[in-house]
C-alpha cells in the first residue's frame, strides 16, 4: 500500500479565493452592522415622534371632553356668544358694522 502524502501548501491561488472569501465575509459583516445602526437611529426618531404624538394625542382629547362638556351643559349664554361672535349670527332687526379698513 501506498501513502499519499497531503500537500498541506497553498497554492496562490488557494490564497487568492481564501483572502476573497475572507473580504466578502467581513464586507458582509460592516454592511450588516452599518445596517443594524442606522435602524436604531431610525428606530429612536420614531420612537421620539410617537411619544410628541400621543402627548398632542392626550392634549386633543383633553380638549375634545372640555368642549363636549360645554355642548352638553345646554348653557344658553355659551351658544349665544359664540353665536355671535364665532359665526357672525346677528338677532333679527340688528345691524352689525366690520371695520373693513384694516385690509
Amino acid at each position: 500500500m501506498k501513502k499519499h502524502k497531503l500537500n498541506h501548501e497553498k497554492t496562490p491561488k488557494g490564497i487568492l479565493s481564501s483572502l476573497v472569501l475572507r473580504l466578502g465575509v467581513f464586507a458582509v459583516i460592516i454592511v450588516c452592522i452599518a445596517m443594524i445602526i442606522s435602524n436604531q437611529s431610525t428606530l429612536a426618531e420614531k420612537q421620539q415622534e410617537l411619544a410628541e404624538i400621543q402627548a398632542k394625542k392626550a392634549m386633543l382629547q383633553a380638549e375634545n371632553v372640555r368642549l363636549s362638556r360645554e355642548l352638553e351643559s345646554d348653557e344658553y349664554s355659551y351658544m349665544e356668544n359664540y353665536a355671535l361672535n364665532y359665526l357672525n349670527y346677528a338677532y333679527p332687526n340688528e345691524r352689525r358694522f366690520y371695520d373693513t379698513s384694516r385690509n
